[in-house]
């Protein structure tokens, strides 16, 4: 058994579930003309286009995931074997966000790479709020056994 089959088979047993959601959807015009942020004034000027309420997206679709994964405070990391550049971004955060480790789809039963997420277009509901992915980074010294990923609380989901 591999140590990524060994992990995952504690993730099954004993992670907390959840569940991650992505949005798709149509990339708003002001994006092309102005850039990722949102400008109101863009679209003011620009009536006959569709708004996308600061989101970036017009007619946003969510697809859910449910997942299982273990789910630590923040506050609660200082284990030497977290690289220093993530301790660094934990040490600036407040104590409501999470890191999550190791994240199983719950539905098919498989290792999922969140690797590829896009932070505005992905977040994880957990116990009742729901966390926007900060950053994702690998477990594992030798081989990719799993990852884990600083979650960020936003009450404007």
């Amino acid at each position: 058994m591999s140590r990524q089959s060994k992990f995952l088979k504690h993730v099954r047993r004993n992670g907390a579930a959840a569940v991650i959601t992505t949005i798709t959807g149509t990339v708003c015009p002001h994006i092309a003309a102005v850039g990722v942020t949102y400008s109101k004034e863009w679209h003011r000027n620009n009536p006959a286009t569709a708004d996308c309420n600061g989101t970036g997206l017009i007619d946003r679709t969510p697809t859910n995931k449910n997942i299982k994964a273990f789910f630590i405070p923040s506050a609660m990391i200082g284990s030497s074997n977290v690289p220093d550049n993530m301790k660094k971004e934990i040490g600036e955060k407040v104590n409501y966000d999470y890191l999550m480790i190791g994240v199983l789809d719950a539905d098919s039963d498989v290792y999922l790479d969140i690797t590829g997420y896009v932070v505005n277009k992905t977040y994880v509901t957990f116990d009742s709020s729901k966390f926007r992915i900060r950053n994702t980074y690998p477990l594992g010294i030798t081989s990719e056994i799993g990852q884990a990923s600083l979650l960020v609380k936003d009450d404007q989901l």
